[in-house]
C-alpha cells in the first residue's frame, strides 16, 4: 500500500477522485434539498412555464414582440437578442473611444496629455452603476418629445429616446438562405483569391463585394426595400425607429466606463514596442501618424488582444446592470420578470447562467482566433 501510494500519478489521481466525489456528494445534497423545499412549499419544479404566456412587456425589442402571445421562452431570446446587440455596438464605441484616449495620452502636446490623464483617472476609478445612474438622470433632463433635439431633421432626441428612420427588408426565407449562402461562397472566394494581398484591400474588396451583392438579390428577388421617418403625432412620434433612453443610458455609460479601460491596454501595449521600431521609420521620413498607425499599432496588437478580451467579456456581462434603470437584456427579462411571474427561481437563474456563460465562450472562442491572426507567424 504504500509503495502504491509513494506513486506520485497514481497519488494526484486519488486526490483528484476524491475530491471531484466530494464535490458530487455536495451538489447532490443541494439538489436534493432544494427539490425537498419545493416540495414541501408547494412549488413545482421543471421547464414548463417557458411555453406559457410571458406577459409583460419589453421596452426594446429587434424582433417584433408582444406581450400577449409571446412566452416565455421567445422573451428570453428577445432578451438575449438585446444582450448581444448591446454587446456588439459598446464593443466598438468603447474599442473607438480607448483608442482615442489612448493616443491623446501618448500625445507630445502636454495639455491634451494631462487632461486625457485626469479623465482616465476618474472615469475609471467610479464604479460603472454609479455611471448608469449619472448618465440615466442626464438623459432624463432632455427636453420633451415636443420640444425634441432635431437632429438633420430626420431624427429626434428627447426624454423619451432617439427616433431615428427606420429600414424594412422584406425578403422571403428561400431568397434568404439563397443570399447567406452566396455571400459565404462569394467571402471565401474572395480569401482565397487574395490570400496574399494586403489585408486592407481584402476586406475592402470583400465589402464591396457584399454590397453588390446586395444589391443584386434585391433586383432579382423583386423584394421592396421601404424607409420609414419619424413624424410627431399629438404626444409622441409615429415612424421610425425608436432605441429608448434606458438602452441610450446603458449604452454611453459603459462605453464611457470601458473606454478607460481599453485605453489603459492600449496604452500599456503601445509603450512595450520597442521605441527603435518608431525611430526607424521616422528616421525615414515617415510622419508620426503613419508610424504610428502602419508601425506601432499592428505590433502592439499582439500584447492588446488578450487582455482586451477580459473587457470585452466584461462590457457583455455589464448588460445585466441594465435592470437597474428598466432595460431589459436575458437578466431583466428571465431573471427579473419570468421568475416573478412564475416563481421558478432556480430554473429561471440556471437559464441566464448557461446564457451568459455560452455567450462568453463564443466571444473567447472569437477573440482567439483574432489572437491567433495577429501572432507572429515563425517560418
Amino acid at each position: 500500500m504504500q509503495k502504491l501510494w509513494r506513486n506520485r500519478q497514481l497519488r494526484n489521481l486519488s486526490l483528484q477522485a476524491m475530491a471531484l466525489a466530494g464535490l458530487a456528494a455536495i451538489l447532490g445534497f443541494a439538489g436534493f434539498n432544494a427539490v425537498t423545499n419545493l416540495q414541501n412549499s408547494g412549488v413545482t419544479s421543471g421547464f414548463g412555464f417557458l411555453s406559457e404566456r410571458a406577459g409583460y412587456d419589453i421596452n426594446f425589442s429587434l424582433v417584433d414582440y408582444s406581450s400577449r402571445t409571446a412566452t416565455h421562452t421567445y422573451a428570453w431570446l428577445v432578451g438575449t437578442l438585446n444582450t448581444v446587440f448591446f454587446a456588439a455596438v459598446t464593443i466598438v464605441t468603447a474599442t473607438l473611444c480607448g483608442l482615442a484616449l489612448a493616443m491623446a495620452r501618448l500625445s507630445p502636446n502636454w495639455l491634451l496629455s494631462v487632461t486625457s490623464r485626469v479623465a482616465l483617472e476618474y472615469l475609471r476609478n467610479v464604479p460603472v452603476l454609479v455611471h448608469i445612474f449619472i448618465w440615466y438622470g442626464i438623459f432624463l433632463a432632455l427636453p420633451s418629445v415636443r420640444q425634441a433635439i432635431p437632429v438633420f431633421d430626420i431624427a429626434f432626441l428627447s426624454n423619451r429616446g432617439f427616433v431615428m428612420p427606420a429600414v424594412h427588408w422584406q425578403y422571403g426565407p428561400l431568397a434568404t438562405l439563397i443570399f447567406v449562402a452566396l455571400a459565404l461562397g462569394l467571402l471565401a472566394a474572395i480569401r482565397r483569391r487574395l490570400y496574399r494581398r494586403a489585408r486592407s484591400l481584402r476586406l475592402l474588396a470583400g465589402i464591396s463585394a457584399l454590397a453588390a451583392l446586395i444589391f443584386a438579390a434585391t433586383l432579382v428577388s423583386g423584394a421592396p426595400v421601404s424607409f420609414t421617418y419619424p413624424e410627431l403625432e399629438g404626444f409622441g412620434f409615429t415612424g421610425g425607429m425608436v432605441l429608448p433612453p434606458e438602452f441610450l443610458v446603458m449604452w454611453v455609460a459603459v462605453t464611457v466606463y470601458f473606454s478607460t479601460h481599453c485605453a489603459e491596454v492600449i496604452r500599456g501595449a503601445v509603450m512595450a514596442v520597442p521605441k527603435g521600431q518608431a525611430e526607424a521609420a521616422q528616421a525615414l521620413g515617415a510622419r508620426r501618424r503613419i508610424v504610428m498607425l502602419e508601425v506601432v499599432i499592428p505590433q502592439a496588437l499582439r500584447a492588446i488582444v488578450p487582455p482586451m478580451t477580459s473587457n470585452y467579456i466584461n462590457i457583455l456581462k455589464a448588460a445585466a446592470l441594465g435592470t437597474a434603470i428598466g432595460f431589459l437584456d436575458v437578466m431583466g427579462t428571465t431573471g427579473g420578470s419570468t421568475l416573478n411571474i412564475t416563481g421558478q427561481a432556480i430554473e429561471c437563474i440556471a437559464i441566464v447562467m448557461t446564457t451568459y456563460m455560452v455567450l462568453n465562450l463564443a466571444l473567447s472562442a472569437v477573440m482567439g482566433k483574432v489572437n491567433k491572426a495577429v501572432q507572429i507567424k515563425e517560418r
